[in-house]
């Protein structure tokens, strides 16, 4: 009877399917971007290896794609920045100490590698110093047997599939030699990251991102990693006021940042989120309104020969959850689907999903259930009201 009642209306049937199913899938796609920023903001923190980040005055910290004119460091700038001394104050009327602030510096090169067979949409290279690295090497998913030479790559997550290929870089030929774990970070995860050199020799060639420079040796940043029990703020200062023409920024203040548009966004896909369910909330509960109404001398008919008040809200309610539930798995499936589509890797919905707690399999259930429960919150009232009506008041007052 209950499927019977489905057919009736199909085209409504079809809009509160429809609504459900956007209503679960929206929620899959949410949770899991939400999930997956959060587990690669938690992994990215951990594998930070730089304290500072020493770019040119006026230069990004991450440059943008394409063809960017920003501002490069001259290779002397690495030593530079690598002799750095800090004035640390002492107590007890002892006069303060000079100290060295830097620990470990680590020279980087970022290019933009126009649209190629295994990229359509262009490829950001980073070029790096493998001995005395901080940020890439540490995201290797697979130790390397032997040093990276000078004719390989690694490449990021969503690249896993290069490897062990042969790839064709500005006309030069390199071997990927390994992957990075997946990172959240669509500079890591869609990036190849090759030896300093290399990536000089590819600028000279190509002649992108970056402003001409005297120097043949230029570089975008410098990783720092500070000594120990010396003040992170305290290095920053110094180097900004004896190297000229630098701005040093502190990673934890990125995270900082990185944080507070992450919160921002998190609230934004709440109010999304809420929006979509009172969408579907109304427009479920409207239909429900007009289906019982429709059906009110049917249902005081079933009540006059013999079906109770709990049969007949169960029989509406075994109607309004198979609908939800139907339209909930199409909306999971066809989510899933795009989440696959749009991600490059392996595992349930590809680079859409982060490893973390909960997992996607139980975002995809809680996604579906949500479908159901929606439903039958909507349709509770109408139908408590249609089945507290005696059988002789709903038939004579059904229109």
């Amino acid at each position: 009877m209950a499927l019977r009642n489905l057919r009736r209306h199909p085209f409504r049937s079809l809009a509160i399917g429809a609504a459900m199913a956007l209503l679960a899938g929206s929620l899959l796609v949410i949770s899991t971007t939400l999930e997956g920023t959060r587990a690669g903001v938690s992994r990215g923190a951990g594998k930070l290896g730089a304290d500072i980040v020493v770019v040119a005055r006026g230069a990004p910290v991450v440059p943008g794609n394409g063809l960017a004119d920003y501002p490069l460091l001259a290779y002397d700038v690495l030593d530079a920045v690598g002799r750095v001394e800090v004035i640390v104050p002492r107590y007890g009327g002892r006069p303060p100490e000079r100290v060295p602030g830097v620990a470990v510096v680590s020279p980087q090169l970022l290019l933009w590698l126009p649209p190629v067979s295994w990229a359509p949409g262009g490829v950001r290279l980073t070029g790096f110093d493998p001995a005395t690295d901080l940020t890439v090497l540490p995201w290797l998913e697979t130790p390397l047997a032997a040093p990276l030479g000078p004719g390989e790559v690694l490449v990021g997550h969503r690249r896993a599939h290069l490897a062990g290929r042969a790839l064709d870089l500005g006309g030069e030929g390199f071997t990927v030699a390994g992957v990075l774990q997946r990172a959240g970070n669509g500079d890591l995860d869609d990036g190849v990251f090759l030896p300093l050199p290399a990536a000089w020799r590819l600028w000279s060639r190509l002649e992108v991102n970056g402003a001409p420079v005297a120097d043949p040796r230029p570089l975008s940043s410098i990783q720092v990693r500070t000594r120990p029990g010396v003040e992170t703020q305290r290095v920053a200062n110094f180097i900004r006021s004896t190297v000229p023409d630098v701005q040093p920024r502190l990673t934890h203040r990125a995270l900082a940042g990185l944080g507070g548009d992450l919160r921002l966004s998190v609230g934004s896909l709440g109010v999304i989120a809420a929006a979509i369910w009172l969408t579907a909330l109304l427009l479920v509960g409207s239909a429900s309104t007009m289906v019982v109404r429709e059906r009110q001398r049917e249902l005081g008919l079933l009540r006059a020969l013999g079906a109770t008040r709990r049969g007949v809200l169960a029989l509406l309610a075994a109607e309004m959850a198979a609908l939800c539930t139907a339209g909930g798995l199409l909306g999971v499936a066809a989510a899933a689907l795009a989440l696959t589509a749009m991600g490059a890797g392996s595992g349930p919905w590809a680079g859409g999903a982060m490893d973390g707690a909960p997992g996607p399999w139980s975002l995809a259930l809680l996604s579906v259930l949500a479908a159901p429960v929606t439903g039958l919150l909507a349709a509770l009232p109408p139908a408590v009201g249609a089945v507290m009506l005696e059988p002789h008041a709903a038939i004579q007052d059904s229109p």
